[in-house]
């Protein structure tokens, strides 16, 4: 069931989930890169991204990022707002890529082959200050009669026809008043998705899905 809404832009909504489970980077030494707490952050809070900002600063000098994707704790399922895993796209002057895991530990990395060359790559601009500011103006747009449940996807990739960065967001809401659904005495939360496009101007767009 996919809803739509137009507010000043439209916003384009999967088809409704259920909170249903719960579940529990190429560079310098990893001690060096993996520096985090035992007390886990959320995923729409200032220092979940500072430390992933941190931790690409410490990357090699010898890597180019063209890629980063910050994800919720758990299967898409899981209806809290926990930051789970931050992993990066890197590419070296010989064009050998790699896909590595960043936070909140550095994982072995494993080769990528996307259609792209180190020379076409601009310098990676993420800053945690330009990541809230996204995050927020996303949150702006939700529509009053839901209300924001988690953040699921924070993506930044290379749009390789644009020649420049994209950052796309996905947020899951609830409709208010009609958060569970009960049936043959079993009730289960749901939600919807969110999918948000930042423009090159700093303004928010849908992306609209097929």
């Amino acid at each position: 069931m996919k809803k739509v809404f137009y507010v000043s832009l439209l916003l384009a909504m999967t088809t409704l989930c259920s909170c249903k489970f719960a579940g529990k980077i190429a560079g310098k030494a990893a001690s060096q890169l993996a520096d985090t707490t035992e007390e886990a952050t959320k995923m729409d809070e200032a220092a979940t991204y500072e430390s992933i900002q941190d931790a690409i600063s410490k990357l090699d000098s010898k890597w180019k990022v063209f890629g980063i994707r910050i994800r919720n704790e758990g299967t898409d399922n899981l209806c809290q707002n926990t930051f789970g895993w931050c992993n990066v796209h890197l590419i070296d002057a010989d064009n050998q890529q790699i896909y590595q895991g960043i936070l909140p530990e550095v994982g072995s990395p494993s080769t990528s082959n996307e259609r792209v060359t180190y020379d076409e790559i601009p310098p990676i601009d993420f800053t945690a200050e330009g990541a809230m500011k996204n995050i927020e103006a996303c949150k702006a747009l939700i529509p009053a009669e839901y209300k924001f449940l988690k953040l699921q996807d924070y993506v930044v990739t290379f749009d390789k026809r644009e020649k420049r960065m994209e950052t796309e967001v996905t947020i899951n809401v609830q409709e208010i008043g009609k958060e569970k659904i009960e049936a043959n005495g079993v009730t289960e939360e749901v939600y919807d998705s969110l999918h948000f496009t930042v423009n090159p101007d700093g303004s928010v767009s849908c992306r609209e899905l097929d």
